[in-house]
Order: structure tokens, then sequence, then C-alpha cells
């Protein structure tokens, strides 16, 4: 009717009412802009929820690793303590056989370098350890209960199976859908009144992530390769000119608002398919690297154990059995370090694919 139309002859959507001075407005939603609203403000609060979801991820990870370096130095504390107590019964022997002169001064003066060189690296891994652990409770936000504390210190080793090293074959990219950074990509993308499925299928590749060996499989590393055009990240992002008109203004900021949502999540997308791949690249060689390193450990003992009784029925010199016994040490010290490399490259993995992998490795055995 005439009185439902405004002088404009356009349909009249708000209603005002006036009351003792009190003004109430509302707005019929015939175009869903209110619902609109409403859903955008969801999704950006989704998307911060997976922002916080991935900052507690991160908090886990830098606390394992943080540990896990703990441990390692004070493995790296105990060697050099073992090292220093043999360097000192070294050097007692040879200052008693220089006197009886069965040894050259030349040996006692390279036993007490041996010696103070061990007190040296004592000191260093000490102060080290005292920076892991304040690095430690700083994350914790906490000092080490005792518990931990005398598991600490009673921790001989940085056991293998302290972490799995190993990963089942055929992981499914889907995993990577529960990375909290796509998640809150995909929200934005709701926000931006972008289509999730579409987006998804078009930029996330259904692949296996591990071959039969828990390795990286040829279909993930194919996608990093020159001149596979597996992918392609050029985002084509016009800024409109002013067409005339703020709603024109606002729907054209929208649209390119929606086009960077895109192209930040395509982004993030690669980022994640880089991620796994560089681990699971890691992984490979870390886990040959150990196996080799171990054998060196073993020879290298053997080593020392023979020049000791060659030294000691004089068929050696006292240099001989100095320099066996520094290939041991810095053999063990060697593993160690790997070894640390090894779990904190499997706790980059856990992270990359979202928190780990054990629901698909359960689901695969049931």
């Amino acid at each position: 009717t005439p009185a439902d139309l405004s002088v404009t002859d356009e349909p009249e959507i708000n209603r005002r009412y006036e009351m003792a001075g009190a003004t109430t407005a509302w707005e019929l939603d015939l175009w869903g802009r209110v619902r609109s609203l409403s859903d955008q403000a969801l999704a950006a609060y989704m998307a911060l929820d997976e922002t916080y979801i991935a900052a507690r991820m991160s908090l886990v990870s830098e606390v394992a690793s943080a540990w896990l370096t703990l441990r390692a130095d004070r493995e790296l504390l105990r060697l050099t303590e073992d090292t220093l107590a043999a360097q000192k019964s070294s050097y007692t022997l040879t200052t008693q056989l220089a006197r009886t002169g069965n040894a050259t001064q030349l040996d006692l003066r390279m036993a007490e370098i041996a010696l103070r060189s061990a007190e040296i690296n004592r000191a260093a891994y000490t102060r080290q350890l005292a920076r892991d652990r304040n690095a430690l409770e700083l994350l914790l936000g906490q000092p080490l209960t005792p518990e931990l504390s005398r598991r600490l210190n009673e921790a001989v080793t940085l056991t293998e199976g302290a972490i799995p090293t190993t990963l089942p074959g055929g992981l499914p990219s889907d995993l990577l859908v529960r990375r909290p950074d796509i998640r809150a990509a995909e929200y934005r993308l709701r926000g931006a009144n972008a289509r999730i499925g579409a987006a998804r299928a078009a930029f996330f590749p259904t692949i296996s992530l591990t071959g039969t060996a828990g390795t990286a499989s040829a279909s993930l590393s194919g996608l990093f390769e020159p001149g596979s055009g597996s992918w392609r990240f050029l985002p084509q992002i016009t800024l409109p000119l002013f067409h005339g008109g703020a709603l024109r203004a606002d729907l054209d900021r929208a649209h390119v608002q929606k086009q960077i949502e895109i192209a930040r999540y395509e982004n993030v997308i690669q980022q994640a398919f880089r991620d796994v791949a560089d681990g699971l690249a890691g992984q490979r060689t870390l886990n040959d690297q150990v196996q080799s390193e171990q054998r060196a450990v073993e020879a290298s003992q053997i080593a020392y154990e023979l020049a000791g009784l060659r030294f000691q029925e004089g068929v050696d010199d006292y240099l001989t059995l100095l320099d066996t016994h520094r290939m041991l040490y810095g053999a063990q010290q060697r593993l160690v370090r790997t070894r640390l490399m090894q779990q904190l490259n499997i706790i980059n993995l856990y992270k990359a694919l979202g928190g780990g992998w054990r629901e698909y490795s359960e689901k695969k055995q049931g």
C-alpha cells in the first residue's frame, strides 16, 4: 500500500517507535545482512579459538623440546664426569710411571692437558644444564617438582623409546585438516563468505604422506619438485577502482577480502605440506645417522680398551691411548646430540601433522 512505501517508492524496512523520548529501531533482515554479520562474527571467534589451540600446541612442543634438551645435556654432563674420572686416574698413573722412569714428561703433560680439558667441559655442561632447567621452568611457569627432578637425576641416557621415531606407512593427507592454522584459515574463509568445500578441493592434495616404510611418499616429495607443475602459488588479487556509491565500494572490499583469504588459505596448506615433507626427510636421514653413530661408539669403545691394554704392556705410548679415548668421547657426544635431533624432529612432525598420528594408527589397526 502507499503507506508502506517511502517517498522514494522503495519498500521501507525500517520501523521506528518513539515513546517518552526513547527511540527503538529494528530492521527486517530481508537480505540476510544481519545474519551474515552474525556468521562473520562467529567465524572470527572460531578462527581466534583455533589460534589459541595452535598456541597451546606450540607450547606443548616447546616444553617437550626443552625437557629432551635438558635430558640430553644431563647425559653429556654424565659422560664428561665419567671422562673426568678416567682422566684423573690416568694422570695419577702417568705421574707414578714418570717417577719410575716408565713414562716421559711429554706423557705426563699430555695426561694433565686431558685432565684440565675434562674439567673445563664439566664446568661448561654444568652451566648449560642450569640454563636448560631455567628455560624449562620458564615454559612451565613453576619450578620442577621433586618427582621430575628425581627422574632427571636418575636418568642415565636419553633412551630411544622416550619418543617413537618411526611413522606408519600410508598416512593420509587428511590428517593435516586437523592443523589449527588450517582450521583457522577455513573459518576466515567462512567469514568472507567463501565456499570451504570448493576451496579445499582446489588447494588440498589428497595423497599419502608416508610410504610403506614410514618415510616421505613419492607423491609428497613430488609436490615440491621444480617443474612439476603440481603447485603454483601465484595469488591474483586486483584492487577495484572506485565505482561510485558506498554500498558498491563495500561490496568490492568484501570481494577483495575473500580473494585475500583464499590466497592465505592456499599458502597455509602449502606450508603445512612443506612442514611434513621437511620433517619426514629429516627423520629418514636421522634414523640412519643414529644407527651409524651407535656402531661408531661400539667400535671406539673396543679400540679404547685395546689401546689401554697395549699401553699397560708397553707396546704403545700414552698418545695412542689418549687419541682413542678422545675418539670414544667424541663419538659418545655425537650420538647424544644426534639422538636429540632425531627426537626434536619427531616433535616437529607431531606439530606439523596437527597433533600426531595415533588416531590414524589405532583406526588402521582396528
